[in-house]
């Protein structure tokens, strides 16, 4: 009987332990041309958002997990040579940020949502990888919210 209680509380535990996911945020990835400043002129970036799910509380153990979904698209992303900034933005999953999985940003009307208004509440992370001064070199910086 006892062996029978220990395999049933062994594969409860199995089955609570929570695996992180990421949600694409389709209607959150562009890519644009800067047009304003001269540097930069003509140059494009490329930017993307995601909802985590599940997530390490600890941010050394979170972050590996978030830089490797980040670089899943570095290479793609950087063959296009006028490409010089490469951002991915990471939101908590709940009720408010869950609306952009199938929406994209709605700024007008009796009420608006839009993405970036939730990040300082709701925000996990941005991942920006930029291209060094006209160089195949590329530099990745990653900035908590908290």
């Amino acid at each position: 009987m006892k062996n029978i209680i220990l395999i049933v509380i062994i594969f409860t535990t199995m089955s609570c332990k929570k695996e992180i996911a990421f949600i694409a945020l389709k209607k959150h990835v562009e890519t644009g041309v800067y047009d304003r400043d001269d540097e930069r002129k003509g140059k494009k970036y490329v930017y993307q958002s995601a909802i985590v799910v599940d997530f390490p509380e600890k941010k050394e153990e979170l972050e590996p997990l978030l830089l490797n979904y980040h670089k899943k698209s570095i290479d793609s992303i950087f063959q296009d040579e006028k490409v010089i900034n490469f951002l991915t933005t990471f939101y908590v999953k709940n009720n408010k940020t869950s609306y952009f999985i199938e929406n994209a940003d709605d700024p007008g009307g009796f009420s608006s949502e839009i993405l970036i208004d939730y990040y300082k509440e709701f925000g996990i992370a941005e991942i920006k990888t930029k291209r060094l001064s006209n160089s195949k070199e590329l530099q990745t910086e990653v900035s908590f919210v908290n």
